[in-house]
């Protein structure tokens, strides 16, 4: 069995879209996960990247591919600058 690279990706979007699932509603059974709107920033940075990549095995054009590592880049300096306010 061999997946093309479109579908898996597409694979990785489903279980990042479980993580977040995880995220949003494991609080309650396991109290010592990160809330959330604490993680937004990794997290939008993550589906950037991967929606990237996903542009990318599909041929799309570089266009759409530079924009989501432009906004990648930016939710990384976001989290960047929350965590350097947090200490």
């Amino acid at each position: 069995m061999t997946l093309d690279p479109t579908t898996l990706v597409d694979l990785v979007l489903v279980a990042f879209g479980a993580e977040i699932l995880f995220l949003a509603f494991g609080r309650a059974r396991f109290p010592r996960l990160p809330a959330l709107r604490s993680l937004w920033p990794d997290l939008a940075a993550g589906l950037f990247l991967i929606l990237a990549l996903r542009l990318a095995v599909s041929a799309a054009p570089v266009g759409g591919i530079a924009v989501l590592l432009a906004a990648a880049g930016v939710a990384h300096v976001v989290d960047l600058l929350v965590r350097s306010r947090r200490r």
